[in-house]
């Protein structure tokens, strides 16, 4: 189900299209739309674009192999930097991505300096 701020925003978009807008309810209500309408309307959109979306996203994982297990070297692009706080105190955490699209995650090794963007092998 849509969230009450995706449904705020998409019916703020349905009155700011004025007719249209009007058109697209009464066509899927079958009817003079009210706002509770244009609610039903906007949610049924938002949750098929949400459902496009996630399938997009699984097609586009289903493409990438299964990263290797054990150790070796990893080599690829630097695509994130978190500070993060645990037991022992502030550390970064660094995730990798490989030129086949895996995504390794580590913590920073002390000494060392990455940025995200930065090729590393």
């Amino acid at each position: 189900m849509a969230t009450d701020k995706a449904v705020k925003f998409a019916t703020d978009l349905i009155a700011q299209t004025g007719d249209a807008g009007m058109a697209l309810a009464q066509n899927a209500t079958g009817g003079v739309p009210t706002t509770d309408d244009h609610t039903k309307v906007v949610g049924t959109l938002i949750d098929n674009l949400l459902a496009l979306v996630k399938t997009q996203k699984a097609e586009a994982m289903a493409l990438v192999p299964p990263a290797p297990e054990g150790e070796g070297v990893l080599t690829g692009t630097v695509v994130s930097i978190k500070e993060k706080y645990g037991t022992y105190g502030a550390y970064n955490g660094v995730v990798i991505e490989t030129e086949v699209g895996n995504k390794a995650w580590f913590i920073e090794p002390k000494g060392a300096t990455f940025v995200v963007g930065q090729e590393v092998a």
